[in-house]
């Protein structure tokens, strides 16, 4: 096709607006808009009457736009003169601006009733009540009430659904509350019966509470927090008393471990379980923040207070810190102070390098610790290595081979273990060594694993160091356990250690290892003082039938020892008080056994004994007291604390009900620590994605399982037959048997 006969193409005229009001007008849009003027014009035809027309101005929206209408010779203006109820024309109302974020063209409509101010609106519904609400709302509202129209304006809308709200119906004049009754069943007067006991304080067969806890960070990164109880069951005088513990709760924290945080998680456990008002002691490390978690805890546990005759909990009296964390610090400061190479780190890539201290006083020397904890990383990183010094353990006869360990810094006696079971294989170290390095190419390295032997003069010296470890070690075990009780043993202990490591700092056979042991008997001290704020540990070590005061009798003086007494005695004298209150007997008087205590030094003896009668008469708890303390009974062989107790609770029911409260209060927090460990077994690599419900829940079924506090009841089948068996009587009828007779005169009937 040639140029020549190619349509030539014309530029459209420029349109003027968006509606193709202009210069030139497409005939399709001017044919829609003439339709839609004429149907615009046919619908304010149909207007309504006069008397229910909206005021002058006022506009109004349709589905074809909005349109202003007047009323009357008062809405006339002077740009547009118009007789009454006559029309405004459409085009003198409108105009078209440029407004929008996307710069989109919209129509606006002049409102008639701005006479100062000429006032462009766009047809829009909430534009229209926006403005009549700014600007004419007198008018508007005046029509509203003339036509009996509820007010659509924002304001009056608002208000609407504001009275709607104040005036909420509610079904108390309509529904009538009717007397309901609950069918009587056994689980149900049980659970009534729980509840009054714990409102009104009347369960006598549970003594306080003691607790444990402490927080642990899983293999999959998720922290948990651990509580468990300990409690001694049993009446009181006269029943079995039995100590328990249970893992009370083993929550998730998604958040910061802070006291307050912590605190809230404790409270929510106790609550949980509704034990608040039998809260005992509290023990846990000596974190900074278990002190706040603490106070937190008071805080919210006091503020319930509903429940009756239980005085406020006090978290400085009731907080007992662990004694085998505080052996721990201790030893990590001599080791600290004896050795400078860091612990291991599995997740560190620099190696493992023994330091090399030097002393003014002595020749250099090498840091036999941090050898010993170089030689278990090496032979423990490889499996190779490990069946290595196995290997030289079974060519010597050895039947079981063992392995060397690696220490933690938080896991307790773990590096007096390191150093024992390396003592344990000295023999075979060194050759380990030596096969070990012949396996290396390089010379440097070589010399590096050979540099590694110990000499005989510091085999010495692990073994000097490890004696000063076992006391620390011998320590912690005197409270490991947490099914017997543990308290009277903390202070004993700590004394016992802090006596051993300062005797052996004055001699000069340790003269190398003063600065260490300086270092960890003032950790030592720092903490004994700390327990001079409870009165548990004293009182625990009285109510140690063996014991009683004789051990502050022989450690601590004799005014420190009367102290004791006399704390013990008021904290007896409450307890008696709040035993006996209906108690309205007149007291007997009682012959008080000679103690050193009551002895002043007269030669009168009638004088003291008078006097001893008087105070007896007055005091009537002062017989049960002085019986105990001055008494001379001890536990029979093989007889446990608590089972000492139980047999003496008819006799000394006041002592008794004091052991059952301070006895299972716990020195350390390794029932935490077991919880823990047996957590790990159950957050495996396979189950890391389990949720913290179903956690706990496994850990609390677990515990209770292995403490045997799931009770069990009879097969379904027996206990049926033992509620359903009728027994008739014998109406002389011949089909009835003998049984009895048959059976005695059976001779297999011993069988049956």
């Amino acid at each position: 096709m040639s140029d020549s006969n190619k349509r030539k193409r014309q530029a459209a005229s420029k349109l003027t607006n968006p509606n193709n009001v202009g210069d030139v007008e497409v005939r399709s849009h001017r044919e829609a808009r003439e339709r839609r003027e004429k149907e615009a014009q046919e619908a304010q035809s149909r207007r309504r009457p006069d008397s229910t027309r909206l005021p002058s101005s006022i506009i109004l929206s349709t589905r074809f736009g909005s349109v202003t209408v007047e009323d009357g010779d008062e809405n006339k203006s002077d740009d547009a003169p118009t007789d009454k109820g006559a029309r405004v024309s459409k085009k003198s109302q409108t105009k078209t601006e440029l407004c929008g974020p996307k710069g989109n063209q919209k129509r606006q409509r002049r409102c008639l009733r701005c006479k100062t101010n000429e006032k462009f609106i766009v047809p829009e519904m909430t534009t229209l009540r926006r403005h009549i609400q700014a600007c004419h709302p007198g008018a508007y509202n005046a029509w509203c009430k003339r036509n009996n129209f509820k007010s659509k304006l924002p304001a009056a809308v608002r208000a609407q659904k504001d009275a709607v709200k104040k005036q909420q119906s509610t079904l108390d004049d309509i529904v009538v509350e009717r007397e309901r009754f609950i069918p009587y069943s056994d689980a149900r007067f049980q659970e009534a019966a729980e509840d009054w006991l714990i409102a009104t304080d009347q369960s006598d067969s549970v003594g306080r509470v003691s607790l444990t806890c402490d927080a642990w960070q899983a293999s999959n990164r998720d922290a948990y927090f651990a509580v468990t109880g300990h409690w001694i069951e049993g009446e009181i005088p006269g029943g079995e008393l039995k100590m328990h513990s249970a893992l009370f709760g083993f929550t998730q924290m998604k958040t910061a471990h802070d006291g307050a945080r912590l605190g809230c998680a404790l409270n929510r456990i106790v609550k949980r379980l509704g034990i608040g008002h039998k809260i005992g002691w509290i023990t846990c490390d000596n974190a900074s923040n278990n002190k706040m978690m603490l106070a937190h805890f008071e805080g919210l546990l006091n503020a319930q207070r509903f429940w009756k005759n239980v005085g406020d909990w006090d978290c400085e009296t009731s907080h007992i810190r662990c004694l085998a964390h505080i052996i721990n610090l201790a030893t990590q400061a001599v080791l600290g102070a004896y050795s400078k190479t860091p612990h291991f780190n599995p997740g560190s890539i620099a190696p493992l390098e023994p330091d090399i201290g030097v002393s003014d006083d002595f020749e250099s020397v090498r840091d036999v610790v941090g050898l010993i904890r170089c030689i278990a990383v090496k032979s423990r990183s490889s499996a190779k290595r490990n069946a290595l010094l196995k290997e030289l353990q079974e060519k010597d006869g050895v039947k079981i081979p063992r392995t060397l360990l690696v220490d933690m810094k938080v896991r307790w006696s773990s590096t007096y273990l390191m150093l024992k079971r390396a003592y344990e294989l000295c023999k075979y170290i060194n050759l380990f060594i030596s096969e070990i390095s012949m396996e290396e190419t390089s010379v440097d390295k070589q010399n590096k694993l050979l540099n590694l032997r110990l000499s005989n003069r510091e085999w010495e010296r692990v073994k000097e160091f490890l004696g000063l470890l076992k006391h620390a070690d011998q320590a912690q075990q005197a409270f490991s356990s947490e099914t017997e009780p543990s308290l009277y043993n903390g202070l004993p202990a700590l004394e016992r250690l802090h006596k051993a490591w300062s005797s052996r700092a004055k001699k000069d056979k340790y003269e190398q290892y003063k600065p260490a042991l300086k270092a960890g008997i003032a950790k030592i001290e720092e903490y004994y003082d700390k327990t001079s704020f409870s009165h548990a540990y004293t009182m625990a070590m009285i109510l140690d039938p063996d014991s009683k005061t004789k051990y502050f009798q022989k450690h601590w003086g004799k005014d420190l020892e009367l102290e004791v007494r006399d704390s013990a005695k008021q904290i007896f004298e409450e307890r008696w008080t709040a035993l006996n209150k209906s108690s309205t007997a007149t007291p007997l008087a009682v012959s008080i056994s000679k103690s050193r205590l009551d002895n002043d030094g007269s030669d009168d003896d009638s004088i003291s004994e008078s006097r001893a009668a008087v105070a007896s008469s007055e005091q009537p708890w002062l017989k049960e007291y002085k019986k105990y303390v001055d008494g001379d009974d001890e536990r029979e062989e093989g007889q446990s604390m608590v089972e000492r107790w139980a047999s003496n609770s008819r006799c000394l029911p006041t002592w008794a009900s004091l052991a059952r409260d301070y006895l299972p209060i716990m020195v350390s927090s390794v029932s935490s620590e077991r919880a823990f460990s047996a957590a790990g077994i159950t957050i495996s690599k396979r189950r890391n994605r389990l949720k913290a419900d179903i956690v706990e829940a496994l850990q609390v079924l677990k515990y209770l399982l292995q403490k045997d506090l799931v009770y069990r009841t009879p097969p379904y089948i027996s206990l049926w037959e033992i509620e359903n068996e009728m027994i008739e009587d014998d109406d002389g009828s011949p089909d009835w048997v003998d049984i009895i007779s048959d059976i005695e005169g059976d001779d297999g009937g011993s069988e049956i």
